[in-house]
């Protein structure tokens, strides 16, 4: 339960658009391509939100293993 969001900031900081984990469902090639222009422009992002945690020993994190195949064309 909860809510994640990202925000894409331009190179100075400024909001380009937002959107949440359910509103990317692009084919893996476009997110490449999309990244790809991104950080030739110099873009970065934020995430925030909140989500409810039961206690349970552990931790949390955000990764991009879902795109691993992404994140090594992109190296």
């Amino acid at each position: 339960m909860g809510e994640l969001k990202k925000i894409r900031l331009d190179k100075n900081g400024v909001k380009v658009s937002e959107e949440t984990p359910g509103e990317s469902n692009e084919f893996h090639q476009k997110i490449k391509e999309r990244a790809i222009k991104e950080l030739k422009e110099g873009q970065g992002c934020r995430y925030f939100g909140s989500f409810k945690v039961y206690r349970v020993p552990g931790n949390f994190h955000l990764a991009s293993h879902a795109f691993g195949d992404v994140v090594h064309m992109l190296r």
